[in-house]
């Protein structure tokens, strides 16, 4: 989009403090980290992870926060996927609590979406091979990781990829909200 999606204005806050509340408010989560490039103002008792590289992908970020992670689960949330749904959330715990993959991710009809997902720390090899082979495709993790799908509604799976997309989002956060 050109811009910090995490910055952009989301309801009465930033897309960022609309997820970090979210998350803090749902009671899922002992500890709640923000993957991110550079240093942000904390959120809802989140704590920062910086990213532990230079290249400019998903990838990186992900890679950084499981590293850091003290916990074997991790739940993983883009900044831009506003309307994941706190029961969705709980399906994948329940999913990985059994799972014996690397990872668990939503798809809709049309996308597998790995940043909306629970990831086991077995998933840091996988990671990691791609980052050494400078495969910075977050689609490509299937090729690397063993993973299971929980299909979502498309509304769920709305992201803000594009200027369109976020007036989108906009839109339907109106319409949930009767704004």
């Amino acid at each position: 989009m050109g811009q910090d999606k995490a910055k952009l204005p989301f309801g009465e806050s930033s897309l960022l403090a609309y997820q970090a509340q979210k998350l803090h408010d749902c009671g899922l989560f002992a500890q709640i980290f923000v993957s991110t490039k550079e240093p942000r103002t904390p959120l809802c008792g989140t704590e920062q992870i910086l990213d532990d590289t230079a290249l400019s992908s998903p990838l990186v970020g992900l890679h950084s926060a499981l590293s850091r992670s003290p916990s074997v689960l991790n739940f993983v949330l883009a900044v831009d996927c506003p309307f994941v749904q706190i029961s969705t959330i709980e399906t994948l715990l329940d999913m990985a609590t059994n799972a014996q993959t690397d990872a668990i991710f939503c798809a809709d009809s049309a996308h597998l979406h790995p940043l909306i997902g629970i990831y086991r720390k077995s998933a840091l090899a996988g990671i990691q091979t791609m980052l050494a082979r400078h495969i910075l495709r977050l689609q490509a993790i299937t090729q690397f990781c063993t993973f299971q799908i929980l299909h979502c509604s498309p509304n769920q799976m709305t992201n803000c990829n594009t200027p369109q997309d976020y007036q989108k989002a906009q839109k339907l956060l109106g319409e949930i909200y009767g704004r």
